[in-house]
C-alpha cells in the first residue's frame, strides 16, 4: 500500500507504508507514545494532502493549543478556520455585532453615564 507525503515544496511522492510509520517513536524519558503522523489520508470521505508551512514559533505553539482546546488536530483547527473564513462566518458575526450595536447603543450608553454619576456621586 502506498501513501502520498510531501516531499518539496509541492511535491508529491508515493512512499511505501512500511516506511511511513503511523505513530513516532516514544520520545526518550516518556513511557508513551509520540504523536500520529500520517498515512491517514481520509477523513470524512475526503483525501488530504500533507503540506509543510512556515509559522512563526508564537503562531504554531497558538495553533496547538487552540485546537487542543477545541479537542481537535491541529489540521482539522485550520481547515475550519480557512472554512470560516471562506464562507464569510466571521464576517458575518461582525455584521451582526454591529447591527446589535446600532439598535442599543442608547441602552449602553445610558447605563454608561448612570455609573459615572453614581461614581461621582460617591466622589462627592
Amino acid at each position: 500500500m502506498l501513501s502520498m507525503r510531501s516531499v518539496g515544496s509541492d511535491d508529491v511522492s508515493p512512499v511505501p507504508s512500511a516506511i511511513s510509520p503511523t505513530i513516532s517513536p516514544t520520545p526518550k524519558g516518556e513511557g508513551k507514545a509520540g504523536p500520529l503522523v500520517g498515512t491517514s489520508c481520509y477523513h470524512h470521505g475526503m483525501a488530504k494532502t500533507q503540506k509543510g508551512w512556515r509559522v512563526d514559533d508564537e503562531i504554531a505553539e497558538l495553533a496547538t493549543a487552540r485546537a487542543k482546546d477545541r479537542g481537535m488536530s491541529v489540521g482539522d483547527y485550520i481547515a475550519a478556520l480557512v472554512r470560516e473564513d471562506a464562507g464569510g462566518l466571521r464576517q458575518r458575526g461582525l455584521d451582526a455585532a454591529q447591527r446589535f450595536l446600532d439598535e442599543h447603543q442608547a441602552v449602553f450608553d445610558e447605563a454608561e453615564d448612570a455609573d459615572h454619576r453614581s461614581s461621582e456621586a460617591h466622589a462627592a
